[in-house]
C-alpha cells in the first residue's frame, strides 16, 4: 500500500463515519409569539419528559427560532410563559430518535 492510498483511506475514515452516524437524541424548535404574531423574546420555554418528569427550561430568543436540543426519544410537554401573558401548554409531543419537531407557541393575554 502506498502512502497516497493510505492517506485516501484515512481521509475517508475521518469524513464518512460522522455523516453516517445516527443519533438517538432529538431537538424541538419553534417560536414563541403573541396572538398578533409578534415575537416574545422574554418568554421561557419548559420541556418536561412525561415518563421521567425531568424538566429543562430555556429562554426564547429574538430570531423566532427557539431550540431545545439533546432530548431523548419520549413523550414531552412543552410550556411557554411570559409576563402579562397566559401560558401555552402542549402535551403528548412524541419525539423519535433523531426526529426534529417544530412547535410554535402562541401566548394569549392573561386577563381580558
Amino acid at each position: 500500500m502506498t502512502t497516497k492510498q493510505l492517506a485516501v483511506i484515512l481521509l475517508g475514515a475521518g469524513v464518512f463515519p460522522p455523516a453516517l452516524a445516527e443519533t438517538d437524541q432529538a431537538p424541538i424548535t419553534g417560536a414563541v409569539s403573541d396572538a398578533s404574531g409578534a415575537v416574545i423574546p422574554a418568554a421561557t420555554i419548559t420541556v418536561r419528559n412525561l415518563k421521567t418528569g425531568q424538566e429543562r427550561t430555556v429562554a426564547a430568543n429574538e430570531q423566532r427560532c427557539d431550540v431545545v436540543v439533546n432530548l431523548l426519544p419520549a413523550g414531552y410537554s412543552v410550556t411557554g410563559k411570559a409576563g402579562g401573558l397566559g401560558p401555552a401548554e402542549y402535551t403528548n409531543i412524541e419525539l423519535g430518535a433523531g426526529q426534529e419537531r417544530t412547535l410554535n407557541l402562541i401566548l394569549q393575554p392573561a386577563a381580558v
